[in-house]
């Protein structure tokens, strides 16, 4: 083999300097991704992450700080220990999911957060904590994703943001993916969010999809990938592990916003899987428990299933008979729900209920039901922004080319 003799210490410099550069190019199985914000405390003084990596990590963690213009504030940073969960994936090595809490946070304030091993980390992200009292906001709500999510949903989202940069967090009715235990789907659902879930959290309601099993059997527990990509607060009904993060409730600047599972409602399914009656009826203890002791001065529920649907062939009897009256006795303002793929507005009883699509998948209306909405839409992919004020809750409709396709002003109820 010839010798290869260097002509000058500047060639031998400039070869050192590559060198080194190329062995420090970070390793991209610990590179964080899916870096998601959820809540499972008080919005006013904590916040949850959660992030991936293709490699299993040994060590995970965060780190937290004021929100500063000076680009030195990284040394202050709080360190945060992460939880690791082991995710076995067909044809590679296990992937890593992480959890991370902040708490003792300050109402009304900025901060960076970083995710990573302590070597690799993901880029510094910023999120605003909610007020400690009633205070107006926005928040954006969307019904299902499910399908196309990288090459179509995307744009949904990513005008979502653009009519309400403002908005708090992002309430989703359910369906987020088209089959639950499939990987690649959730890193489509990430990646169409971009940056934007890394500053402004999510509040998801599972729909039947994100029920779906890799083994093909039927549970009413959601896939392993909904609890590896939210952390999502427990305080839903007790004792019932199929509903654990899949029930919940979220107080938020004077709104209670009640996550229901309707899957157990939907007695239409073909394959029910077992439990059923022992879920809803525990589901509905608990719900009217959080509806009747709920010191908000508003109440927004959010579900899969429409009470009332729009989409052919549809219907729901049991859940607008068990549901229904409770949403009236406890004066729920909204209802935000998905599921039939096309747009719908209905008012009863002093109760506005919504059913939405954001992604492309969409159905056709129902006769039958159309006598009942107020405002209906048909193939068009959609988004909603919700302005909550003291006074009122004011829901804008649009589709994604930026028609205004409906607005409702619902006032508060006493």
């Amino acid at each position: 083999m010839p010798r290869i003799y260097l002509k000058s210490s500047f060639t031998l410099c400039l070869v050192t300097l590559v060198g080194a550069a190329v062995a420090a190019e970070p390793d991209s199985s610990q590179i964080p991704s899916r870096v998601i914000l959820t809540w499972s405390g008080d919005p006013s003084t904590t916040q949850n992450v959660t992030w991936r990596t293709g490699a299993l990590l040994d060590v995970a963690r965060a780190e937290i700080a004021p929100m500063t213009a000076n680009p030195d504030f990284a040394g202050d940073a709080k360190p945060v220990t992460a939880t690791i969960t082991r995710v076995e994936l067909p044809g590679r090595l296990a992937a890593g999911h992480y959890q991370a809490s902040f708490t003792g946070l300050k109402p009304d304030s900025q901060y960076c957060y970083r995710v990573g091993n302590g070597k690799i980390w993901s880029a510094w992200h910023v999120f605003r904590t909610a007020t400690s009292a009633v205070g107006p906001f926005k928040f954006l709500y969307i019904g299902d994703a499910q399908n196309d999510i990288k090459s179509l949903w995307s744009r949904a989202i990513r005008v979502a943001y653009q009519k309400a940069p403002d908005a708090r967090f992002v309430a989703m009715a359910g369906d987020l993916v088209a089959e639950g235990y499939d990987d690649r789907l959730w890193g489509e659902l990430s990646e169409g969010f971009g940056f934007l879930s890394t500053s402004m959290p999510l509040l998801p309601a599972p729909g039947n999809h994100d029920l779906h099993q890799a083994d093909k059997s039927s549970s009413y527990k959601a896939s392993p990938p909904w609890r590896q990509h939210f952390a999502l607060p427990h305080n839903g009904p007790m004792g019932i592990d199929e509903l654990d993060q899949q029930a919940y409730y979220v107080d938020y600047q004077g709104v209670r916003f009640v996550v229901v599972d309707a899957n157990s409602f939907d007695s239409s399914e073909k394959a029910k899987p077992a439990g059923r009656e022992r879920i809803r009826d525990a589901q509905i203890a608990w719900l009217e428990n959080t509806l009747k002791n709920n010191p908000n001065k508003w109440t927004v529920v959010i579900q899969h299933q429409p009470v009332f649907p729009i989409a052919h062939g549809r219907g729901f009897p049991e859940m607008e008979k068990l549901l229904a009256p409770l949403y009236e006795k406890y004066k729920v303002a909204l209802v935000l729900q998905g599921h039939d793929h096309s747009y719908g507005r209905m008012q009863k009883n002093g109760v506005t209920y919504i059913i939405s699509v954001s992604g492309p998948k969409m159905y056709e209306l129902d006769s039958i039901h159309l006598a009942k909405m107020a405002k209906t839409a048909t193939d068009k992919q959609m988004f909603q922004v919700v302005d909550v004020t003291a006074t009122r809750l004011s829901l804008k409709a649009y589709a994604i080319d930026g028609q205004l396709v409906d607005s409702v002003d619902v006032p508060a109820r006493h």
